[in-house]
């Protein structure tokens, strides 16, 4: 009989900041897709949640109006590719196969 896993790692981006900087675990962190106060919130640290920051309906400027200690990060491909790639090693390491 196969096996099937999925992982599935909410707000992905949020993961890969942090993962890439560790001093951002905890913080009340946003990213953006673009850069200036009209970019749109793409994802959410649970902080910000908390904070009344909601990703997909809040841009950059609405997140520091709710929030003015939010920390803001533009999304960045090569960091979430790392993350992604780390994700795939670990896979590879438990399963025969991997997509």
């Amino acid at each position: 009989m196969a096996r099937i896993a999925c992982l599935v790692v909410l707000n992905f981006p949020v993961a890969a900041l942090c993962r890439a900087d560790p001093d951002l675990a905890g913080l009340p962190l946003a990213v953006t897709e673009g850069t200036g106060p009209r970019a749109l919130i793409v994802a959410v640290s649970g902080a910000a949640r908390d904070s009344g920051v909601q990703a997909g309906r809040h841009t950059g400027a609405q997140a520091r109006a709710i929030a003015a200690h939010i920390v803001l990060r533009r999304r960045d491909a090569a960091t979430e590719r790392s993350a992604a790639d780390a994700l795939f090693d670990v896979a590879a390491s438990l399963a025969s196969r991997v997509e």
